[in-house]
């Protein structure tokens, strides 16, 4: 996805070296009107709880993360590894913020709805990818 991200020439990509780095990119994107997503490829699924709290909850910051599974695309599986997306959506619910499988075609209308309701409700708001995509 970001090979051919990087081909597009209407968007531009930043690549953030840790979770909190790119939660702060995001922050400072969006004080700067600037639209953005946040894409999140995770080995660890609850890496990111802390910064999403302190900016996207208690800084009310609105970030739409799409994030994926590394560990789908290391056992080539066509779906999020469940134990990867359970953590995740365990994570979500303690957050009170809804995060959704993105898990074929007939889900990417979630892509702009989650997007919308980030920007609505000024605060974090999550697909989960959940199929390979390479």
């Amino acid at each position: 996805m970001l090979a051919a991200l990087d081909k597009e020439r209407a968007l531009r990509v930043l690549t953030c070296s840790t979770e909190d780095e790119a939660n702060a990119v995001a922050a400072g994107l969006w004080m700067g009107g600037e639209p953005f997503v946040l894409m999140i490829q995770h080995g660890r699924p609850l890496r990111l709880v802390n910064t999403l709290r302190g900016v996207a909850m208690d800084g009310r910051v609105p970030i739409f993360y799409m994030i994926g599974s590394s560990a789908a695309r290391r056992t080539r599986t066509a779906r999020v590894a469940p134990l990867d997306g359970a953590l995740l959506r365990a994570a979500a619910r303690r957050l009170r913020r809804p995060a959704r499988a993105l898990e074929g075609t007939d889900d990417v209308h979630l892509i702009p709805e989650y997007y919308r309701l980030a920007q609505k409700r000024r605060g974090p708001r999550a697909v989960l990818v959940g199929l390979e995509t390479a």
